[in-house]
């Protein structure tokens, strides 16, 4: 039973695997699966771990999702681009986009835990489908998981 304090909403994950890994010492490789991301594919975990031991040892791996949007924040109310210039913006077809976090799932060695953190400079990626990223945070993500659902068994019919 965790205690507590790892057991809720706020709780960050990395308190709920120090406490796993303080009880399991004998664990060397940890998988971190988000609930809030229910498409999260099996095949995809198990490639992902044979991954980070080969070819080259990564001590972390994570999901994270391609995007193609521009990005901007405001400084003193004025939009600046964030990801791109202005004078050279990209067209989508031309641009290989950002790798984004998605939170699925992380895959790590769990000595680098001590550090307080589940991702260091010795990480890699893996990345997944639009669909795969889905996070359901909110009503409106249940909403398109849904939809999803909902057209996926229509195909598959």
């Amino acid at each position: 039973m965790s205690p507590r304090i790892t057991a809720t909403d706020t709780a960050p994950s990395i308190w709920g695997v120090a406490e796993f890994i303080s009880k399991r010492p004998d664990v060397d490789i940890l998988v971190l699966i988000q609930v809030t991301s229910p498409f999260v594919k099996s095949e995809h975990l198990k490639l992902a771990v044979k991954q980070i031991q080969h070819p080259v040892p990564f001590d972390c791996i994570f999901s994270v999702v391609r995007t193609h949007k521009l990005r901007w924040t405001l400084k003193q109310g004025k939009a600046k681009p964030l990801n791109f210039n202005t004078s050279k913006r990209p067209r989508r077809q031309d641009w290989d986009g950002e790798l984004v976090e998605t939170g699925g799932f992380y895959i790590f060695r769990t000595n680098i835990v001590e550090s307080g953190f589940i991702q260091n400079s010795n990480c890699t990626v893996w990345e997944v489908s639009q669909e795969e990223s889905l996070e359901i945070d909110s009503e409106y993500d249940i909403l398109v998981a849904d939809r999803f659902l909902y057209t996926n068994r229509a195909q598959n019919r």
